[in-house]
């Protein structure tokens, strides 16, 4: 009796096994491709919360060195107002207008003297704040701020 399904046995055996195997081979193929998959992605959200954070750091930091300038210069005009100093025309500096001015006085900057007074660290903070990185730099509004803060000096 064993000796007649040895033959059917062999048979299927022979039969099936290569569809065993196939069938094996391409679980283990999907679960690679997801392990692949889910790798990707979780890098992919591990940079985005690197960014991020990075992001907030950055604003954080420029907002402390903002608000350190702004204070510098908040000092310096407070010290001007108490010799009874008026605000001063900034768009006699190159560079502002009418719009920047006002964005100034807004931000308590309101003399060439506390402009005269920035420093190169100010100058980049402000430039940030205005959103015209650069421009304070390449019109030199502390070196006209200076000029004009002589001349109006000298009565």
């Amino acid at each position: 009796m064993l000796e007649e399904l040895a033959i059917p046995i062999l048979i299927i055996t022979v039969l099936f096994m290569p569809l065993g195997a196939a069938l094996f081979a391409l679980g283990w193929g999907i679960r690679s491709y997801r392990a692949r998959f889910d790798l990707a992605n979780a890098l992919a959200s591990a940079r985005r919360e690197a960014n991020e954070a990075t992001a907030v750091h950055q604003e954080v930091s420029r907002a402390g060195t903002g608000n350190t300038a702004l204070k510098r210069s908040r000092k310096q005009g407070a010290k001007e107002s108490d010799g009874g100093a008026d605000s001063d025309d900034l768009t006699l500096i190159n560079g502002i207008g009418p719009v920047l001015s006002k964005r100034l006085n807004g931000i308590g900057i309101d003399s060439f003297q506390q402009i005269a007074s920035w420093k190169k660290s100010d100058a980049l903070t402000f430039g940030e704040l205005l959103s015209f990185p650069g421009r304070i730099e390449n019109d030199d509004w502390i070196g006209q701020a200076k000029k004009l803060a002589q001349a109006e000096a000298r009565p």
